[in-house]
């Protein structure tokens, strides 16, 4: 099993080819979806909240943008944008300092698809900012099974009051069949596998947990060489 990571986004490469369905959920200013193509030569159906970055990813032959937010309900919401730091842009932030509400159109997850005529994913990247949390949580089962990998960047490093819905994100999709892992120690990048699309041998496993604490002992590395030189 080779696993992959792209922008802090950890998958198994060994299930992308070009012919995969990738959507990315937050492109941002699109480097996630540049790297993805670059390496696999597949397409990305991406979404981006932020109209001033929406548009720079317009006209890319491997990307189709669309200028949404993902939500719980469709309607017009207000997406605060930070212009000192824009990959904190967000629904949950208000107008303050920094930060400006536009208007934004809000589509389900499941209208999105509909839209695009999205059957089977083969990989779902989320980094939407504390949005994924309802988008998990209350998108349909049948939505969500299609679905073979989601790797998610949660941030309960931004608040801890996330941690109990990330919680329930891990009860709820377990009992859908996906197995899931963090190679984070704060979920910045946790990985669900829908094993039954794709089954996981013990040796699959071994393999995803093996990476885990690899990462885990460069990162513990890093920090007891860094105290040592201060």
């Amino acid at each position: 099993m080779r696993i992959d990571r792209v922008r802090g986004h950890t998958f198994v490469g060994d299930w992308i080819d070009r012919r995969s369905t990738v959507i990315d959920l937050g492109a941002n200013q699109g480097v996630f979806s540049k790297e993805m193509n670059d390496r696999y030569g597949c397409g990305i159906v991406c979404v981006e909240a932020n109209p001033t970055l929406a548009a720079r990813l317009q006209g890319r032959s491997y990307l189709r943008c669309s200028n949404y937010a993902i939500a719980s309900q469709a309607g017009t919401l207000e997406f605060g944008i930070d212009e000192e730091n824009p990959e904190a842009s967000s629904l949950t932030r208000t107008a303050s300092g920094s930060v400006q509400t536009v208007k934004v159109k809000g589509v389900t997850f499941a209208d999105f698809l509909l839209e695009h005529g999205i059957g089977t994913i083969d990989l779902l990247k989320i980094d939407i900012e504390g949005a994924e949390l309802d988008l998990l949580l209350e998108s349909d089962e049948a939505v969500l099974s299609r679905v073979v990998q989601i790797t998610v960047e949660f941030h309960i490093f931004l608040d801890e009051a996330h941690r109990p819905r990330v919680a329930a994100i891990f009860d709820r999709l377990q009992k859908l069949g996906f197995h899931g892992l963090s190679f984070s120690r704060n979920y910045e990048d946790t990985l669900f596998i829908n094993t039954n699309v794709k089954p996981l041998s013990a040796l699959n496993r071994a393999a995803l947990l093996t990476q885990k604490y690899e990462r885990g002992g460069r990162r513990a590395l890093r920090r007891l060489v860094g105290a040592e030189v201060a």
